[in-house]
């Protein structure tokens, strides 16, 4: 797989996805970490829709597994807000960047570097 070849580094997730869920079962944690790099590559091809899809699948995972805060969900947040920003779904993106935001600041401090200055 040659670098910026986002179609097959989907299908290699889709293949991790599917050994994992056999392995482990439909809600194993590892599930969302491959869901948000599945998201991340969607993205990358202008597949947004599939990338939000993505991104929610990890979010209600984590949640489900871990909790409402737990630090692993953050990707899935900034994921989730960025695919909607550009589907244009700005007032459904803003809350979900604005969760995110609250959740690194109390679980990563205030001077994190995610954070804007």
């Amino acid at each position: 797989m040659e670098s910026g070849d986002f179609k097959s580094a989907i299908q290699s997730f889709s293949q991790a996805a599917e050994y994992y869920e056999q392995a482990y079962g439909p809600n194993h944690p590892t599930l969302a970490e491959v869901a948000v790099n599945q998201g991340n590559a969607y993205q990358e091809i202008g597949n947004y829709a599939n990338a939000l899809q993505r991104f929610q699948f990890a979010r209600l995972l984590i949640e489900d597994q871990y909790s409402s805060t737990a630090p692993n969900r953050i990707p899935a947040l900034l994921g989730q807000a960025s695919a909607l920003q550009q589907m244009n779904q700005d007032t459904l993106a803003i809350p979900v960047f604005q969760l995110a935001l609250r959740q690194i600041q109390t679980q990563l401090g205030p001077d994190h570097p995610l954070l804007p200055n």
